[in-house]
């Protein structure tokens, strides 16, 4: 009789420790899952993030490209003025005067060039 009881106590002990077991089997497949699920998480986040960095980054670029084209446009509506003035400057000039004020009239004409070849280089 002893000896049958402690081979059901053994019996008992085994069919515990298998119990246990395959608790512990069904939890670390569960931990398993949330691992899998935290990575694929963490990766579209991750994801994200980059998408929206791009993003930010393409704004910022918009932004810096929309000044400048508000810069340019700002150039040639002066540089449009300025052609304006010297175009009635030129047109008041008196025929005998022409020769002296050449230089001068080369000069602005000169100017001008250099602020067109500005904004087309900006």
């Amino acid at each position: 009789k002893e000896l049958v009881g402690k081979v059901e106590s053994m019996i008992n002990e085994l069919d515990e420790t298998a119990r246990r077991y395959h608790e512990l089997k069904a939890k670390e497949g569960y931990y398993d899952q949330v691992e899998k699920m935290l990575e694929a998480h963490m990766a579209e986040k991750s994801k994200k993030d980059t998408q929206k960095a791009k993003f930010e980054h393409a704004m910022e670029k918009m932004k810096k490209f929309m000044g400048a084209a508000e810069r340019i446009e700002s150039s040639i509506k002066d540089l449009e003025d300025s052609m304006k003035k010297k175009i009635v400057a030129l047109n008041n000039v008196r025929p005998d005067r022409i020769s002296s004020e050449l230089p001068q009239i080369t000069g602005s004409l000169q100017d001008l060039i250099r602020h067109a070849e500005e904004i087309r280089n900006t």
